[in-house]
């Protein structure tokens, strides 16, 4: 027996988006045997659309890189399209959420704030890296010269001999507190920086608030399919903080992201209340793929799978996009999208590189990053602390974006330096997956990319 007569309850149990006539919002999948064209065939049953029409229902949307229809139908005409052969699956339009912050507490700042997770996970190593122990190694260097050429007393040479090691000492002492640990600090003289410039992002989020002084540089536009307009608004919040933990430029003051040069781009699918539809998800990964993002984060989740989703998701993949999304908050199993294989399913660490109570974790967990206490931006100018596994997911997101900014473009291979160069915290992989992100080793660490190609 087919699967729809539990669909068909559930619908009428809960209602779904459903509207004051009865009619409900479905996600219709199309194909099947002999399936090619809309067209009404010769003989035989009737193509789904025509059939469609002909309950009642209404086409409010076709997916152009999924065979996928966003429908509008009686409720009492589902079980009838359910038996039409050219129909894959018939899905309510179910609702995701952002993971509900928590912990959060507003900032007020007075200089260049380097975040914890920014600097726990080596961002800042792959803005700046040390240009090797030259620097410390030249007072080393100039010992021997010193003590044979010197016409001075023996106790004038072995001063200057000291000063010249406690110099060097004091440079390693600055390097070390930089934060280029070893084994970054090695002798690499060409060596440069990357910041993700010009990686193109996009947050399936909440929106963004383009005016906000650590993003403005950074966004480039987007869309509000809660809405229909091309003003992705933030008018939650959720969405700035995602973004200020990804890209909050380094210009001085406020923060600094993992990624301080990418470019964002807002794809609003969630509403003010920080819910939104399944819908506009897949909206949102369509129009990633169509404006050519090389990264897709989303900050959201929903704990009930989605075919039309799980399509959406494949074909973003197929077309080259890294894409990242949180565990959840409800200290349970993994939500979707991050549940699928194809998705970078992150869980927050805290400050001690445990789990973060809230996080949810299982066998789907790919990376950990930290998600509490992360400072970042929000909308008005502010800043916030906030805690959770969406905060989480763009430190991943951003490390990626550092990768490509470095020249490596095959979503794979990103992918497969993310895991391969992760940090083993000595969590049990259900909590950390192959472990905590960490940009540096990704980017500059000895036999990374040598291993397989992910293929999920």
């Amino acid at each position: 027996m087919r699967p729809f007569s539990a669909l068909l309850l559930l619908l009428m149990i809960f209602g779904l988006s459903a509207s004051a006539s009865g009619s409900t919002r479905v996600l219709l999948g199309l194909g099947g045997p002999s399936f090619s064209t809309m067209a009404e065939p010769e003989a035989g049953p009737p193509t789904p659309l025509a059939e469609l029409a002909a309950l009642g229902g209404r086409i409010e949307y076709r997916y152009q890189f999924i065979n996928v229809v966003l429908a509008e139908l009686p409720k009492e005409a589902i079980q009838k399209l359910a038996s039409n052969p050219y129909i894959r699956f018939i899905e309510p339009d179910g609702e995701v959420a952002a993971p509900e912050p928590l912990g959060v507490q507003e900032l007020k700042l007075t200089w260049e704030w380097l975040p914890w997770g920014v600097d726990r996970i080596d961002a800042e190593v792959v803005h700046h890296p040390p240009k090797g122990l030259g620097l410390a190694l030249i007072p080393f260097l100039l010992l021997p010269l010193l003590w044979f050429s010197s016409r001075s007393s023996r106790l004038r040479r072995a001063g200057l001999s000291l000063s010249l090691l406690a110099l060097s000492l004091v440079l390693l002492l600055l390097l070390l507190l930089s934060g280029c640990e070893p084994p970054y600090i090695r002798i690499r003289p060409n060596t440069r920086g990357y910041m993700g410039e010009g990686v193109k992002v996009a947050l399936l989020d909440s929106g963004l608030d383009p005016d906000h002084p650590d993003l403005r540089a950074n966004y480039r536009g987007g869309y509000d399919f809660v809405n229909n307009d091309p003003e992705p608004w933030d008018d939650n919040g959720h969405g700035t903080e995602v973004a200020g933990v990804l890209a909050a430029v380094e210009d001085g003051s406020g923060l600094v992201g993992v990624a301080p040069k990418a470019w964002l781009y807002a794809v609003k699918v969630l509403g003010s209340n920080a819910h939104g539809a399944i819908s506009d998800v897949v909206k949102g990964l369509e129009w990633a793929i169509q404006q050519g993002m090389e990264i897709a984060n989303m900050s959201l989740g929903t704990p009930e799978d989605s075919q039309a989703l799980r399509e959406a998701v494949r074909a973003a993949w197929s077309a080259g996009l890294v894409l990242v999304a949180p565990a959840g908050n409800e200290s349970g199993a993994v939500l979707y999208p991050a549940a699928y294989p194809e998705v970078i399913a992150v869980s927050a660490t805290t400050a001690a590189d445990r789990l973060a109570p809230f996080s949810n974790s299982g066998p789907e967990v790919d990376l950990a990053a930290p998600g509490e206490a992360i400072p970042t931006t929000y909308p008005g100018g502010r800043y916030r602390l906030a805690s959770g596994t969406s905060f989480a997911a763009p430190h991943v997101a951003g490390a990626a974006a550092l990768l490509i900014s470095s020249g490596i473009r095959d979503n794979r291979l990103i992918r497969a330096r993310l895991e391969q160069a992760a940090e083993d915290l000595g969590l049990p992989k259900e909590e950390q997956g192959s472990g905590l992100v960490n940009a540096a080793r990704a980017l500059f660490g000895e036999a990374i990319g040598q291993g397989k190609l992910v293929t999920p």
